[in-house]
């Protein structure tokens, strides 16, 4: 997982604002092939962003996640992935989940308040195994943004 800057001056930016206006991401493999990348659309507005991921397969899948309700702003987000609904849901103070169009849970993730930061993550759904780099990058992109 690395944080993706387009230039040095957006890094400076978000270096002054904490990390927080700035929340384009990408994840590589462990042979280092990048196969996930977030791009936020605004920083000042509801959590939307552009998501590119390429499966082992070679396949690969554009989509938007994003969540335009201002008063549940981090609450839930949606998304397609091959033509199926699947949603973020982060409405308990636990774990967030995806959920996908039967109301599975697929994948979850938190994060501990202590310093340093461990961020756990478990695919529920073993027959996602193919896009658990994708769910990782997902909720980082979306949790941990801003």
């Amino acid at each position: 997982m690395q944080k993706d800057y387009s230039n040095i001056f957006t890094r400076i930016i978000d270096f002054v604002g904490e990390g927080k206006f700035f929340n384009n991401f990408k994840v590589y493999t462990k042979n280092k092939n990048l196969v996930f990348k977030s791009n936020q659309i605004s920083p000042f507005k509801y959590k939307h962003f552009n998501i590119e991921f390429m499966t082992h397969k070679t396949k690969k899948f554009t989509f938007e996640l994003t969540n335009e309700n201002k008063l549940n702003s981090f609450e839930e987000a949606n998304f397609y992935l091959m033509n199926k609904q699947y949603k973020l849901d982060n409405s308990s103070n636990d774990w967030a989940y995806i959920i996908n169009e039967e109301r599975q849970n697929i994948a979850k993730c938190k994060s501990d308040i202590t310093i340093p930061v461990t961020v756990y993550f478990e695919l529920l759904d073993e027959k996602m195994k193919e896009y658990e780099l994708l769910f990782i990058g997902i909720f980082h992109s979306y949790l941990f943004s801003g």
